[in-house]
């Protein structure tokens, strides 16, 4: 299997896991069904994929979180700061293009 490292797939990603959320699930269980789509399809670690959802998920209150398990996509502004949380996680940091001097 391939490891997906690209933070905007993760992005991607949150974005398709919306439309597919239960109506009235739990935070608890939004979260662990995120991470567990983030380690499957994405290839992420247990630990990235944890990171970058309860980093994200901590950012929202219930209010705010409410319409994502409905099935509401993220605005653009959400898009972006999960693409940088994914960062801050190291997501995507073993993908980086190294760089040598001659």
């Amino acid at each position: 299997m391939t490891r997906c490292r690209n933070p905007l797939l993760a992005v991607a990603l949150v974005a398709a896991l919306c439309s597919c959320g239960a109506v009235r699930a739990t935070r608890d269980q939004t979260r662990d069904r995120w991470v567990r789509t983030y380690v499957s399809e994405l290839g992420l670690t247990q630990r990235e994929a944890g990171c970058v959802i309860d980093r994200f998920f901590g950012e929202l209150s219930d209010d705010a979180l409410k319409p994502l398990t409905r099935g509401s996509e993220l605005s653009d502004a959400q898009a972006r700061r999960v693409g940088e949380i994914a960062i801050a996680c190291g997501v995507g940091r073993t993908a980086q293009p190294s760089t040598s001097s001659g």
